[in-house]
């Protein structure tokens, strides 16, 4: 993962690095008068760090998309992705409740086809595990959720309502997501970590590092929480996406989409995320590409992706009576 670059980086570009660039500079630093501070009993609210990337183009106040990352408007696609038009004139609708649904997916880039018709349903309240071997297209089933790509065809429901047909604040309300390939603002920790919720209080991000276990090594920066990454201070690859992950704790989104989150982190971060897991409200729709064994054990169900399908859907402890693609997984796995 490297060591937690700061910035824009890859495709999925985080919304407030591409609203700073589209205006001409990096996130502004707090001033003196500006800084997270908080005395005994009387956390300070959030002061924003300059105009967000929702209402820079309105001319409204400050006010950032979401909790780790979002798609540049226009959804630019990467390495030439073939998927359906991003933007449909059609009216809004709104989602009832947060199940997940993707019904005959496929999608490709340039003349590769990566999804060849993917059928998986995520109920609120369990965390699914997806699995399976490199290349089979977990990655891009992952970033259909929050439309880094659409599909050239089928659909992403997200409660009965087809993914495009979300008005884009309600999709970066309900959706939050931790990505492999961590990016952070050079600007303090707590910033990045309140990166959604500027109206946070000091405690609210206090708590979502310590969920994320990352408030203890916070402590030991430069400046506390008012240090500012990149300037002040490097973070580990693990640690850096310790700090995503408290983002995407403190969105609260009602889904939440963890992709590689165990693949190179440190063992600090691997027992963070599923401690983070199993912290989360009963409500909560959870798809996790897994790594670990542990976190694949302790999922409510698991999806094993092969050639751009679904071979396989149910319980682990089920998957693996059957003896099937599953089971062999495991075995591979534990055999490592």
């Amino acid at each position: 993962m490297g060591a937690g670059p700061v910035g824009e980086g890859g495709g999925a570009a985080t919304g407030a690095v591409a609203a700073v660039r589209a205006r001409g500079g990096a996130p502004r630093r707090r001033g003196a008068d500006h800084r997270w501070r908080h005395g005994p009993g009387r956390p300070a609210a959030v002061p924003v760090a300059g105009p967000g990337p929702d209402r820079a183009d309105r001319g409204a106040g400050p006010r950032v998309r979401r909790a780790a990352g979002s798609p540049p408007r226009g959804r630019a696609r990467q390495g030439g992705a073939r998927g359906a038009p991003a933007v449909r004139a059609r009216a809004p609708g709104r989602a009832a409740g947060h199940r997940v649904e993707l019904r005959g997916v496929r999608f490709g880039y340039d003349d590769r086809e990566v999804l060849r018709g993917v059928d998986l349903v995520l109920e609120p309240g369990t965390v699914t595990a997806l699995v399976g071997p490199s290349g089979s297209g977990k990655s891009t089933v992952v970033k259909l959720l929050p439309r880094f790509f659409d599909p050239s065809a089928g659909s992403v429901t997200l409660g009965g309502v087809d993914l495009r047909d979300l008005a884009e604040r309600d999709l970066h309300r309900m959706v939050s997501f931790v990505f492999q390939d961590v990016r952070l603002l050079r600007a303090s920790v707590a910033d990045n970590i309140a990166l959604a919720v500027p109206d946070a209080d000091f405690g609210d991000v206090v708590r979502a590092a310590r969920r994320a276990g990352i408030h203890d090594r916070v402590l030991e920066l430069p400046h506390g929480y008012d240090t500012v990454i990149g300037e002040e201070t490097g973070l580990s690859g693990g640690e850096a996406q310790r700090v995503a992950l408290a983002r995407a704790l403190l969105a609260d989104a009602p889904v939440l989409v963890l992709d590689e989150a165990t693949a190179f982190a440190d063992p600090q971060t691997e027992l963070a995320v599923r401690r983070a897991l199993t912290t989360l409200g009963p409500d909560r729709t959870v798809l996790v590409i897994a790594h670990r064994m542990e976190t694949v054990a302790d999922a409510d169900a698991v999806a094993v992706l092969a050639d751009g399908v679904v071979v396989e859907h149910g319980p682990p402890s089920e998957l693996l009576a059957r003896d099937g693609a599953f089971a062999g997984f495991w075995r591979s796995a534990v055999a490592r």
